[in-house]
């Protein structure tokens, strides 16, 4: 089941992506200091996103081979 999420997410990321705005401005960005248990909790769930990212960029990878392998075996034009 999780295997059919990452593949659906894959093909809106393909769709989409063409769209989506990019709105990042070098040097908008400031600093805020947080108390060290607010920072350890923030970057303890930075890195669990950033692991989930990292699933889904393997999934996009499988969603890639067999679209190959489609590909490859219809020859689709």
């Amino acid at each position: 089941m999780a295997n059919r999420i990452y593949i659906l997410l894959g093909c809106l990321l393909v769709f989409f992506a063409p769209v989506i705005p990019v709105q990042a401005e070098e040097g908008t960005r400031e600093s805020a200091a947080l108390p060290a248990e607010v920072r350890d909790a923030f970057l303890a769930e930075m890195r669990g996103h950033m692991g989930n990212l990292d699933d889904i960029l393997a999934a996009l990878e499988e969603v890639t081979a067999v679209c190959r392998a489609c590909h490859d075996t219809f020859r689709i034009q």
